[in-house]
């Protein structure tokens, strides 16, 4: 996000209704045509940041460098303490290899994007995998090196985990996604109490809820010790006026009548408006509503649960998170999956067509102008 500091079809997946269900193919080799989508959906993005700075100035963009700077130097600033340490361990790694550390976030944030497709494959079949990767929020969001292919990488991966009812594991991967983007805690605490439903008794809320909350403590414990207050995090959101406001409404009123949004964003010589923000969100809300709706009608209860809560938290929040909403909402990526499952094979690549058309003109929004 902009520094505080600056001026103003029938392969889609199935019930999760037993340990063995799964909605996609086993291996790799099925996953052939979403990796190949993944890869054109990154070759579209560099295609786009070649036009304003090329793919270093895109691993210093916006959130991409309080990622880096973290890895480089530690939490060394207040606004630093919004972003989880996850993605930073990995992307120091990278760079203690050998790496330039912006060229290490990329590397990082492809690897696990890549990752992420085929275990969305194995979640979902290859078709909802493919139309997911090619999602220009997705594509665009799991190229530059920020935390999001890390977090639902490891997310899909507990969901997967979660439909063979393999609760420990489920809980340990979403203890680790929360340590890469602290909001996945959210739907996976929903998903833990989904699961107490599912399973009509305790434990397996227990040991789903166990990993997101030991990750809390972690975290709060690393603050204290840097800091000496291990709720910084709450003060490090508040310079970019974040907070909880009534559900898309009150968003809406402060993408209408913010500092953030009154700011001179200007994209490809045009300005963007207060409104072009709150309509770019309703759109978005739309699109998750209509998947939450299929999940509802598919009687997915563990993750119309986590697509639900994951929604709900990121059209809740007011200030320059708000205006992050096609990104944060990449979270209720089950509700997408639904929605592409049930287009047949025409649709799905028209579907897939028009998003890869829109991802280049996505990438610049983001490089010029955050509105992506």
């Amino acid at each position: 996000m902009p520094s505080p500091h600056s001026p103003p079809g029938s392969e889609s997946g199935v019930h999760a209704t037993g340990p063995q269900r799964l909605g996609g193919p086993r291996g790799v080799k099925p996953c052939l045509a979403p990796l190949l989508a993944a890869a054109l959906a990154r070759a579209l993005v560099a295609l786009a940041a070649l036009q304003d700075g090329g793919l270093r100035a895109l691993a210093h963009r916006w959130d991409a460098e309080h990622f880096l700077r973290v890895a480089l130097h530690g939490y060394s600033r207040l606004e630093d303490a919004a972003f989880a340490p996850l993605f930073p361990a990995l992307v120091r790694l990278l760079h203690l290899l050998g790496l330039p550390a912006w060229a290490a976030g990329l590397a990082a944030a492809n690897a696990a994007g890549l990752a992420l497709v085929v275990l969305l494959c194995r979640l979902y079949g290859p078709g909802p995998a493919a139309a997911l990767a090619l999602l220009p929020s997705m594509a665009l969001y799991t190229t530059a090196p920020y935390s999001e292919p890390l977090a639902l990488a490891l997310a899909a991966a507990g969901l997967l985990e979660a439909r063979r009812r393999r609760w420990p594991l489920a809980g340990l991967l979403l203890g680790l996604a929360s340590l890469a983007r602290y909001q996945v805690a959210i739907p996976a605490l929903a998903l833990a109490l989904a699961a107490w439903r599912a399973e009509r008794r305790p434990r397996a809320a227990l040991l789903v809820a166990a990993g997101p909350l030991a990750a809390g403590l972690a975290v709060a414990l690393l603050y204290w010790r840097v800091y000496g207050d291990p709720l910084v995090y709450l003060r490090a959101e508040r310079l970019w006026d974040s907070g909880l406001t009534l559900p898309v409404v009150g968003q809406v009123r402060w993408l209408l009548d913010s500092w953030f949004t009154r700011q001179p964003w200007s994209l490809g010589g045009h300005l963007v408006e207060p409104w072009m923000w709150a309509a770019r969100n309703l759109a978005v809300y739309a699109l998750y509503l209509a998947g939450l709706a299929a999940l509802a009608r598919r009687g997915d209860a563990l993750e119309a649960a986590w697509a639900g809560a994951a929604l709900l938290l990121v059209a809740s929040l007011r200030g320059v998170p708000g205006a992050s909403a096609p990104r944060l909402a990449l979270e209720a990526f089950p509700a997408v999956a639904a929605l592409a499952g049930a287009l047949d094979r025409a649709a799905l690549l028209a579907l897939a067509g028009a998003e890869a058309a829109l991802i280049p003109w996505v990438a610049l929004c983001h490089l010029q102008a955050f509105y992506a």
